[in-house]
């Protein structure tokens, strides 16, 4: 084996790295940073892999070092290849075999040349020089990582700021806040549906009829609040005002529209409520949802998750042949739909966690890409991953079986507590099929599923309504009715707004859309 002290390692593992920093780049603003951590040490993993096996095939440190190199960039050049033979063979998109076989032909011709350790072009032979090979691809691809990540923790460093900086003003707003602690501390499930659409948008535009959803839950004691809107149109905007229980115009307006999804984000992650259920002593355990913030939050006391395949991981799966296999072998679309179903497999360990806790369940079970019909079998994953919502029959299926799930899950945790926990189950948003008028676009989008389970007296009792849910209460007032109701916070509860961007390409352009929104007359 040789080991020279002139055979530094480092370019296999660097260029392992390279397509996901490359990846994050591209949707920085769309990812937190430790999302791409399992596609890291997928990647590193693989390439130390390779390494070790052509250093048993040869002996040879450099020459190892450079195959492991070049297996990691051809496997992210793939795509390349797959979409150059699109262009000349018809129908290679439906037999995909051709675009593999292809690539190992090439890879077994440039390995074979390699194992020689020359080169012939035009007839003439050149001899590989592995150790200048292996120095000089060492600085070319230290140099094209620090080229690309320098400006991403630049990038970081001023979005944490940023976020700091929010977090505090966000905190400032809503006031010093006193917490009765000697009131009784029922577990608190906050159960979001990302995507679910409410039951009168589906009659409304599809003429799908709810099967049950509503009167299950109003027969298990939920208040379902019948004028039901979001407060903002996308998951992180939504989910970062109802967990700080304020309205977030005021972030874009401060940074003149120079702002990403990443700082809402981070609010999800550091919010406003959790703090105010820790300072009552409360555990905090979430339930990862893949993406949108809510895969890994570092705040919580216990993430239950069942694989670390997250959305970011399965985006760099696809740009390699895995795209192509994945046809024949659906690893990523079970990884996928298990994320989406760990409430329900993790459920027993959900529930043993020590009381009181405040358990946060984010899940994209509805949202598309559809994987499941409405028995729950699993369906094809689209390729790309394009969140295609259409059509409208297989977003009810799905939304279907997602009603299906949720009912399991809530009968559960009301056994468990003997119905003395608070539920709270809400969508984020509506749907998303991208109605062609744009008062039809904030009915769909904004309208959601609003219903809230309190021990005691659950219904509308039209007294105090500080501390009680009512027809048009929006998840902004969630936290502010519970916090006064359970533990004499004494907030104040704002106007309930409904914010929506007409043009979906530009997402902080939020237009107030309450009075575009339309119920039937007797949502009451």
């Amino acid at each position: 084996m040789s080991f020279s002290g002139k055979s530094v390692i480092v370019h296999p593992f660097v260029f392992a790295a390279l397509p996901v920093v490359l990846l994050f780049s591209f949707a920085k603003s769309e990812l937190l940073p430790e999302e791409t951590l399992s596609a890291l040490m997928a990647l590193e993993c693989l390439a130390a892999l390779t390494f070790a096996l052509a250093l048993g095939a040869w002996r040879n440190a450099c020459k190892a070092a450079i195959a492991a190199s070049y297996f990691m960039v051809l496997l992210f050049t793939y795509r390349v290849w797959q979409i150059t033979l699109e262009m000349y063979w018809s129908g290679v998109a439906e037999a995909p075999w051709i675009a593999v076989a292809s690539f190992l032909i090439f890879i077994a011709l440039m390995l074979t040349a390699f194992l020689k350790g020359q080169w012939n072009v035009l007839g003439k032979t050149f001899s590989i020089d592995f150790e200048r090979l292996n120095s000089v691809l060492n600085i070319v691809s230290s140099l094209l990582l620090l080229l690309n990540v320098v400006p991403l923790i630049f990038y970081e460093i001023g979005q944490q700021h940023q976020f700091e900086s929010e977090r505090a003003l966000m905190q400032k707003a809503l006031g010093p806040i006193k917490l009765d602690q000697t009131k009784e501390k029922p577990d608190v499930y906050y159960i979001i549906l990302d995507g679910f659409a409410a039951p009168q948008t589906l009659q409304d535009f599809w003429q799908y009829r709810d099967p049950g959803f509503g009167d299950y839950l109003k027969n298990k004691g939920f208040y379902v609040v019948p004028r039901a809107l979001s407060n903002f149109d996308r998951t992180e905007f939504s989910l970062c005002s109802s967990l700080n229980m304020n309205y977030i115009n005021d972030i874009r307006d401060r940074n003149k529209g120079d702002v990403s999804g990443l700082v809402f984000m981070r609010l999800i992650q550091d919010c406003s409520v959790v703090r105010l259920f820790k300072e009552l002593g409360y555990r905090y355990v979430t339930v990862s949802s893949g993406s949108f913030g809510t895969d890994q939050i570092l705040t919580a006391d216990k993430v239950i998750r069942s694989n670390s395949a997250n959305h970011f991981f399965r985006a760099v799966a696809y740009c390699t042949p895995w795209w192509s296999l994945e046809y024949y072998f659906p690893l990523l679309r079970d990884w996928y739909g298990d994320t989406r179903l760990t409430t329900g497999t993790e459920m027993a360990a959900i529930l043993a966690e020590k009381s009181p806790k405040f358990v946060f369940i984010h899940t994209d079970l509805p949202h598309a890409p559809y994987l499941f019909d409405e028995n729950g079998r699993r369906l094809q994953l689209p390729p790309g991953l394009i969140p295609d919502w259409q059509p409208p029959a297989s977003y009810f299926s799905q939304w279907k079986y997602c009603v299906a799930q949720t009912e399991q899950w809530i009968d559960k945790i009301m056994a468990a507590s003997g119905g003395k926990a608070i539920i709270i189950v809400q969508s984020d948003h509506g749907s998303g099929l991208r109605m062609k008028k744009t008062t039809d676009w904030y009915n769909e989008r904004m309208r959601i599923l609003n219903a809230i389970y309190l021990p005691g007296n659950n219904g509308n009792t039209g007294e105090n309504r500080q501390n009680n849910f009512y027809a048009t209460a929006t998840p902004v007032n969630t936290f502010r009715i519970i916090l006064n109701r359970y533990f004499q916070a004494q907030l104040p509860l704002l106007d309930d707004q409904s914010y929506c961007a007409p043009v979906w390409e530009k997402p902080f352009e939020w237009q107030e859309v309450t009075k575009q929104i339309h119920f039937a007359k007797e949502s009451k």
